[in-house]
């Protein structure tokens, strides 16, 4: 242990018997309980870590479709459970999610749906619309049919022959619609052999 500051400071004029107040460093940290941090937006996961007087270390990404949530938390480059006692002043690192998922998927074929329709089938694939371009005039969004769609749901990769088109959850997809639901011609879909 060491003083570090002390009250009144050295060479000041003092009465007889007057106190003085010594600050001391100890030798080692006091120890503080790491918190749960999983599931955190990376704002809150800062102020948390504050807060228990803990620093916000390194910050890594890996794919997942929780953008900038927390997924891991590591001290000195080793995942830490939630309750294990750390230093406090201590560095704790995160890894986040990127928004986007691991895995591709076919991208699915929206022509015909009613933007209702797509979004609630768009939401259960972990997929978002983008920009919604409407064709014409429209009363009802909700009703209206989608005419076109971006990335399509088909490639050509050789002229003549389709192939699904590749997408990963979290991605954006463009679409336009219409009052007016499109003719959907069926013979153009690539075939399961």
């Amino acid at each position: 242990m060491a003083v570090v500051k002390q009250s009144p400071e050295a060479d000041a004029i003092v009465k007889n018997g007057r106190t003085i107040y010594l600050t001391i460093n100890r030798s080692l940290a006091p120890m503080v309980e790491m918190p749960n941090l999983v599931g955190f937006s990376i704002r809150s996961a800062e102020m948390y870590l504050q807060s228990l007087g803990l620093k916000l270390g390194m910050i890594n990404y890996k794919p997942d479709i929780a953008r900038n949530a927390v997924l891991e938390q590591t001290f000195n480059d080793i995942e830490i459970k939630p309750g294990t006692k750390i230093p406090l002043g201590s560095a704790v690192s995160l890894v986040l999610g990127s928004g986007i998922g691991t895995g591709d998927m076919e991208v699915p074929n929206l022509i015909g749906l009613t933007l209702a329709e797509a979004k609630s089938w768009l939401t259960s694939l972990s997929l978002n619309i983008g920009s919604i371009i409407p064709v014409g005039a429209i009363a009802d969004t909700n009703a209206a049919f989608i005419v076109k769609q971006t990335p399509d749901a088909y490639v050509e990769p050789v002229p003549g022959q389709k192939a699904a088109n590749k997408i990963r959850s979290g991605q954006l997809l463009d679409i336009y619609i219409s009052s007016v639901a499109p003719i959907k011609d069926t013979t153009s879909l690539p075939t399961n052999q």
